[in-house]
């Protein structure tokens, strides 16, 4: 589709009441940024922290996968002189992300939760059970 049939289509489709866009707007990249723009600007100041929180989170679960990547390498490669080399690292990596991940989930709980999310929201958002979620809070 021409790009300006997309913009004159995101100009008269997309308002305050839109909540689904076309696929087809979708898939322009500049059309995507609008729309991210647009969202931005609709958000709430609270609803904007919360946002920026997120994408904290989610920097950070990148961090934490890589260093726990490294980390679950160089303990793959010690049990690789036991198991085969290869087959250690990958069980060494394996253990990295997993690592990673369950840190990267308890830490953007506990964010959630002091940053008033309700446990539902918390458990919705990161697949952990209520009780789990209870022990973070117990122990932070």
């Amino acid at each position: 589709m021409e790009k300006a049939v997309l913009w004159l289509r995101f100009l008269s489709e997309v308002n305050e009441a839109a909540t689904v866009v076309a696929p087809e707007l979708l898939a322009d990249e500049d059309i995507r940024k609008a729309l991210a723009l647009c969202e931005e600007g609709a958000f709430t100041q609270g609803e904007l922290v919360a946002y920026e929180k997120y994408w904290d989170i989610i920097s950070r679960e990148k961090a934490l996968i890589s260093r726990s990547t490294k980390e679950g390498f160089e303990k793959g490669r010690v049990e690789g002189k036991e198991e085969g080399f290869e087959k250690g690292i990958e069980k060494g990596i394996e253990k990295g992300i997993e690592k990673g991940r369950a840190e990267t989930i308890r830490e953007m709980a506990l964010r959630a939760v002091r940053s008033g999310f309700s446990v539902g929201q918390v458990k919705a958002l990161t697949g952990l059970t209520e009780e789990k979620i209870q022990e973070i809070m117990r122990n932070p």
